[in-house]
């Protein structure tokens, strides 16, 4: 027994150890047995130094006994960040523990779901990501998962007995980095280049993760699973859905993830948290906002952080998704959640969506090759390495991503302040139109509105046919990507409501606009790989081309432009494609009681215009409405409204609104733009509120 010395695996050449936080050493060895811990710093470019110089050579030296169970522990000095490399020496007996090339910077944990984890080599060509590899001072610890995605259930023992190749990672080396956190390894490559310090990643992420893996035992027994019915130690574990725990895969089992990859690295110092979870979770907000703040205290326990106020947690709301929910706010209540849990938090901690990046994905890469995995990861890490800047290193950055803090209500304006806006608000993505926002007044339904940006720093929103706003919206819609206001910054503003009464809220239609031609959706949801850009409109009679005018509108960003060729009746049919999965058809116009849209005839002969709309079931019909206005051959804009009063009964499920011209002429031109869904009178139908 006098021959053994072991310490946790985490403890290996090149690791990066928290800086300005005491480094506790522990391990094992025979019983009562002295092991002498020599701790050395020599210059990083092999200088020679004098003797004298206390800066270098053994900075720590102590000899400690083992206890009756052969357990040693001692705590190091604190040490400022620097490219050094450290060397530290245990010795017990006739056995010696050399761990070399040890830096002292900033640690950070890198955690949640697949979007987290998923790789570098999976968002771009491998030119490209080896050129990245290129930083030898940001190290990666990337534990093996192999175990976790068995179906067994797992009762593993502490890391340091599982006999794992635990190793940390070189950011210069690429065959070391194909496999990282493409979001940790951007925020850890942008950090070191801002810091001029080594910077340290503990990957933890894993693919399908629920959050309760991630939490002690004793925090779900004493809260949180236990009001479901969960129970350890026994085999009585049933998931909500009726599917024992035993059946579950590991990683989706309670305190599995926690035991396994967490509680194993305890005394570790980090700086703090990358948190990105999406999907599992995601129709449970009550459920994962009470575990979420269990996680973080467990997670404070674990790690040493050195700050006064503890491990900072830096949290990724969930990129806008379809997963087949059956109403269009329910991630959006989600990331509203997420919103209000960061305020609760005791600790440092931050917000951060995702609602303005690309949703586009790649197709060649394996397990990532879904819609679920967007590709713009990097700008995901290198944000949050700027509000980190913000938050902990007192950097000029914002320390969260702007939110609404004010709102001033002034006649039939609704005037918002936020917080966080650094050098002020801007649009994100071309175009001069503010999207989003949606008020409602005494009614409680919402309706989207017009805004507009106030010297930078405001934002003004109003309804024309809103006369006494009671409350405001911004993004609050599970596919809110169209939404479009950032900080100079680049941090969008998150999501809001500004109260939670019961309403009925406002489902985007960007299409009203008609300075679109396409949108990102997902069509099918049995087919969700099908998503990506789809055409916004169709000419669904006649034949001809449409395009977006930017110089000849009413108002916003463009009008639709088409050049058509009618059909055998002297009429073409365009209308929006509103079919569309993700956005959750049918519409609900029971409030409404007509629609506008203007024209610009610039052909200057006179045309007709009639609207028809279909709903209840797929293939019922059109139905014609009877109005017929003629489009004058002038050069200005014309405005229509028709009266939906004859088709009243069919509003709360319209699945096709269709705009009908008649044309005698074999070709011709017309612009359409700002069409308007408009409540003329009190009375109308019913509507649910929610």
């Amino acid at each position: 027994m006098a021959d053994v010395l072991r310490l946790p695996p985490h403890f290996q050449d090149g690791m990066i150890l928290q800086q300005q936080v005491s480094f506790h050493l522990y391990g094992w060895c025979a019983a009562h047995a002295a092991v002498q811990v020599v701790l050395e710093r020599h210059p990083y470019d092999g200088r020679p130094v004098s003797p004298l110089d206390k800066h270098y050579g053994v900075l720590f030296k102590k000899t400690v006994i083992a206890d009756d169970h052969g357990e040693f522990s001692l705590d190091f000095p604190a040490s400022e960040a620097s490219f050094d490399p450290h060397m530290l020496t245990l010795s017990c007996g006739t056995k010696t523990i050399c761990l070399q090339d040890i830096l002292f910077g900033e640690v950070w944990i890198v955690a949640g779901q697949a979007n987290m984890q998923m790789p570098i080599s999976a968002i771009l060509p491998q030119q490209k990501w080896e050129k990245l590899a290129c930083v030898h001072y940001i190290r990666i610890l990337n534990p093996p998962e192999d175990w976790s995605h068995q179906d067994q259930l797992q009762r593993p023992e502490a890391l340091e007995d599982a006999g794992c190749q635990t190793k940390w990672l070189h950011g210069d080396q690429p065959q070391h980095i194909a496999d990282i956190s493409a979001v940790g390894f951007a925020f850890a490559r942008q950090l070191h280049h801002d810091l001029n310090i080594p910077v340290g990643l503990v990957q933890t992420a894993l693919s399908g993760s629920c959050i309760s893996a991630w939490i002690s035992k004793s925090a779900l027994l004493g809260k949180h699973i236990m009001s479901r019915e969960c129970l350890a130690e026994t085999r009585d574990w049933v998931h909500e859905d009726g599917q024992s725990f035993q059946e579950l895969p590991a990683h989706q089992q309670p305190s599995t993830l926690y035991e396994r990859k967490i509680e194993p690295l305890k005394y570790m110092g980090a700086r703090g948290v990358l948190w990105y979870q999406e999907g599992h979770d995601g129709l449970a907000p009550e459920y994962y906002a009470e575990a979420f703040q269990l996680l973080v205290t467990d997670w404070q326990r674990v790690f040493r952080s050195g700050g006064s106020k503890g491990l900072a947690f830096l949290i990724v709301q969930p990129a806008p998704f379809y997963y087949g929910q059956d109403r269009f706010t329910r991630q959006a209540e989600f990331n509203e959640m997420l919103a209000a849990v960061r305020h609760k938090l005791t600790c440092p901690a931050a917000l951060l969506p995702l609602y303005d990046l690309p949703l586009d994905y790649t197709e060649t890469s394996g397990d990532w090759s879904h819609p679920q995995y967007p590709v713009s990861k990097l700008p995901v890490g290198e944000r949050l390495e700027r509000i980190a800047l913000g938050l902990l290193y007192d950097r000029k950055a914002p320390r969260t991503a702007p939110e609404c803090n004010n709102i001033e209500i002034v006649g039939n304006k609704m005037i918002l302040s936020f917080s966080q806006i650094g050098d002020g608000l801007r649009l994100s993505g071309p175009g001069e139109r503010l999207r989003g926002f949606a008020i409602c007044g005494p009614d409680r339904v919402y309706r989207a509105a017009s805004a507009r940006i106030l010297y930078g720093v405001r934002v003004m929103v109003w309804h024309d046919e809103i006369k006494d706003p009671v409350a405001v919206s911004y993004a609050f819609a599970d596919m809110n990507q169209e939404a479009n206001l950032v900080s100079r910054d680049s941090l969008p503003v998150v999501p809001f409501r500004s109260d939670r009464e019961p309403s009925d809220y406002c489902a985007p239609m960007e299409w009203t606009h008609c300075d679109s031609l396409k949108l990102w959706c997902i069509p099918d949801a049995r087919v969700i790989r099908r998503a990506g850009w789809h055409p916004r409109w169709r000419l669904s009679r006649g034949s001809g081309e449409m395009s977006v005018e930017p110089a000849n509108k009413v108002d916003g960003d463009g009008s639709l432009f088409i050049s058509y060729r009618p059909d055998e009746h002297q009429e073409i049919a365009v209308e929006p494609l509103l079919g569309y999965a993700s956005l959750f058809p049918p519409l609900h116009l029971g409030y409404y009681d007509a629609v506008t849209l203007s024209l610009f005839n610039p052909d200057q002969h006179i045309k007709h215009v009639r609207l028809a709309l279909a709903a209840g079931l797929a293939d019922e019909p059109l139905r014609m409405l009877r109005q017929r206005s003629p489009v004058l051959a002038t050069l200005h804009w014309q405005t229509f409204t028709f009266s939906l009063d004859e088709v009243h009964d069919l509003l709360d499920q319209v699945h096709r609104l269709v705009l009908i011209i008649e044309d005698r002429k074999r070709q011709g031109k017309i612009y359409l733009d700002q069409i308007k869904l408009v409540r003329t009178s009190q009375s109308g139908a019913s509507y649910g509120l929610h």
